[in-house]
């Protein structure tokens, strides 16, 4: 969507001067010349659009940020275990939705992030803040392991990809 704003902002830059009427008494010279200069910002501008289109839609997002997008769900043997991700939808926007073994576990709005090897996940609800970070050990097309840490400890939970 920015890159089309982009776009958009170089045309009228361009475009308005185009609109503007040449003033009486020029001479045919003075046109071509015009026209000729307009012709050659035209076409920087199509090089431009070409180049913009050419460009990544997230020119941010990593290979691993791109791959945790979708919906997620835990092993049967990790779904009972206490303050864990048991289902996860992951949006490519950076929100979703989480379902955590506790109570009171829905988070309906979440906001995440990659960093690296870290998935972040944050919730805003009622005044209060909710975050977890967890690292990712593995991902691929079809599984995602993640870590969780609590001070020294840590759990490995392993996710399939729902189709």
């Amino acid at each position: 969507m920015t890159w089309k704003l982009a776009t958009l902002s170089v045309v009228l830059a361009v475009a308005a001067p185009l609109a503007v009427a040449p003033a009486r008494g020029q001479s045919k010279d003075d046109l071509a010349a015009r026209v000729q200069q307009l012709e050659k910002k035209v076409a920087e501008l199509e090089a431009t659009i070409k180049h913009l289109q050419g460009l990544p839609r997230d020119p941010a997002r990593t290979d691993t940020a791109g791959k945790v997008v979708g919906s997620w769900t835990i092993s049967d043997e990790d779904r009972k275990a206490e303050g864990l991700f048991t289902d996860l939808r992951l949006n490519a926007d950076g929100t979703g939705k989480a379902v955590i073994n506790h109570p009171d576990g829905k988070w309906n709005n979440v906001k995440y992030d990659v960093v690296g090897k870290q998935l972040n996940l944050r919730e805003e609800r009622g005044g209060m803040a909710y975050a977890l970070s967890v690292r990712i050990q593995s991902l691929s097309d079809t599984e995602m392991v993640l870590e969780y840490r609590v001070g020294d400890k840590s759990r490995i939970a392993k996710y399939t990809r729902e189709k």
